[in-house]
């Protein structure tokens, strides 16, 4: 699945948000703690509401910064989701492209779900960096 998001910032502030990890989580609607587990490994706090009911949850995350315009993430959900995104960012006339490349490798049919979820959940971060 490929997302795509226009931002007005500049891609040096934007690539701050996606690797500073206290960044990170100040503007993303459902991490809402991240604590350092060595090298670049995170254990994350994810609250979703699934039918309108709180569900949460925590897993282990890599962050990767690749130069200074993509970062890769990896994590493996409840042991049963492997997820992998990476982040491109460039500059296009005044605004910064976001490509976002998210990957689900599972053996469930969560591929749609997960998908639906990403969509809303990283525009919504996207948003909420462009306004911090």
């Amino acid at each position: 699945m490929v997302l795509e998001f226009y931002l007005n910032k500049p891609p040096e502030i934007i690539f701050q948000y996606l690797t500073n990890m206290d960044k990170f989580v100040s503007v993303h609607p459902i991490i809402y703690k991240m604590e350092h587990k060595g090298d670049n490994n995170y254990l994350l706090f994810e609250k979703l509401n699934i039918f309108f009911l709180p569900y949460s949850f925590t897993y282990i995350a890599n962050v990767v910064a690749i130069g200074d315009s993509s970062v890769k993430i990896k994590a493996r959900v409840k042991k049963m989701v492997l997820i992998e995104i990476d982040f491109l960012l460039e500059r296009v006339n005044n605004k910064t492209k976001v490509t976002e490349n998210v990957s689900f490798n599972s053996i469930f049919p969560v591929k749609k779900i997960m998908g639906k979820i990403f969509k809303v959940q990283h525009q919504k971060l996207f948003e909420n960096i462009d306004r911090d």
